[in-house]
């Protein structure tokens, strides 16, 4: 079966519905045609070879001028079947748990997981930075056991779910931050529950999250998977350089998503009636979901609790007193064995870039006045 939407149009003087329809018609409504013969005979015309193989075949037959099957690099703009299905099927691709074949009379591409890092190659320079570091997380996720994740804690059943600290335990959740301000990969599992409209009990079901920071980005990244379809106009992430991926698989999550997704598999609508008659706390369950990786990455960046010795090590770090260094002057005369400010700060020697010096109640780290733009 098929469809095809136009602009209300006339040919001659028949006015014609936008909406054509190829199918079995019950009525006004277009069911599959079902018949071998015509089967076959659409197969043969349209030269498909996918025969008795299990997925979907799509055929267009007339081809919009501003749409492309494969996309012309002489163009600015592209837009083109070819970029769409790497785009929006890149996680199933690269699992192998999809093949897209894309045949125009002059071209046939088969798009799978070894293509992609070929057709990346052959890509626009920013688009093959922009989108290498999606496929390089894509794979490290798709690699990672359940037993490496990081599993939170459910949020109280029969309550609008909120993704606070206390979700990970106190020892779990300091190794995280750890881990991300190094830049590490995290991998977390997040627990949920979904409650049917009419029934007496919850359904416990999960989600994946992937993290990681990028300070080659100059904006943040993030993905939500649908069982391998890419929600495009899902997004929650605000913080610079850090990039996520959003994995749902389990079918319970997959099936309340659904119900919330617009016709054009695009959003995810928590005001539609459909959705809310169907579902306790659907649009609060839909926003956990949905702003889940900003919370995640706004936990992880919090500081800890106490006095962290070791924060700012990396930058302030001084090699170890050799034999024979100075060691600091003791306190002056009439100090009340007190040393002054100036006194409790070791000069850094050796640096061209950076000037440490110190202030009233702290100091200040600049710039070196002699040092290179």
């Amino acid at each position: 079966m098929g469809q095809s939407a136009l602009r209300i149009h006339r040919l001659g003087t028949q006015r014609y519905a936008p909406y054509g329809y190829f199918g079995n018609f019950r009525g006004d409504l277009a069911l599959p045609v079902e018949d071998a013969a015509v089967v076959d005979r659409f197969d043969s015309d349209f030269k498909l070879n996918r025969k008795n193989l299990p997925g979907l075949s799509i055929l267009i037959p007339f081809v919009d001028d501003d749409l492309k099957i494969f996309p012309d690099l002489r163009q600015k703009h592209l837009r083109s079947c070819y970029l769409s299905v790497i785009r929006h099927y890149f996680f199933p691709i690269l699992a192998g748990e999809l093949v897209v074949v894309l045949r125009t009379p002059e071209r046939e591409e088969t798009v799978n997981a070894g293509f992609l890092n070929a057709s990346l190659d052959k890509s626009r320079p920013k688009t093959r930075q922009n989108f290498r570091g999606v496929l390089d997380l894509a794979r490290w996720a798709i690699r990672q056991p359940a037993e490496s994740m990081i599993t939170l804690s459910e949020s109280q059943p029969g309550k609008a779910p909120k993704l606070r600290e206390n979700l990970i335990d106190t020892a779990g959740l300091e190794a995280a931050r750890r881990m991300f301000f190094e830049g590490c990969r995290l991998a977390f599992r997040v627990p949920v529950s979904v409650h049917r409209q009419g029934e007496t009990s919850s359904l416990h079901t999960w989600f994946a999250i992937y993290l990681e920071r990028d300070e080659t980005i100059d904006r943040s990244e993030d993905f939500f998977i649908r069982q391998g379809i890419t929600i495009p106009e899902v997004s929650s992430l605000k913080f610079k350089g850090v990039r996520a991926i959003v994995s749902i698989t389990d079918t319970v999550l997959t099936s309340f998503l659904g119900d919330a997704e617009n016709p054009a598999h695009t959003d995810w609508e928590r005001n539609s009636k459909k959705f809310k008659a169907k579902y306790r706390l659907g649009p609060t369950t839909l926003d956990f979901v949905k702003t889940s990786p900003r919370e995640l990455v706004r936990i992880l960046t919090q500081p800890g609790r106490g006095a962290d010795k070791n924060l700012l090590r990396h930058i302030f770090a001084l090699p170890a007193s050799e034999p024979g260094a100075a060691t600091s002057a003791p306190p002056a005369p009439g100090s009340g064995g007190k040393q002054s400010a100036q006194s409790r700060f070791n000069e850094i020697k050796g640096s061209a870039s950076i000037q440490l010096s110190a202030i009233k109640g702290g100091f200040s780290l600049a710039k070196h006045p002699q040092a290179d733009d």
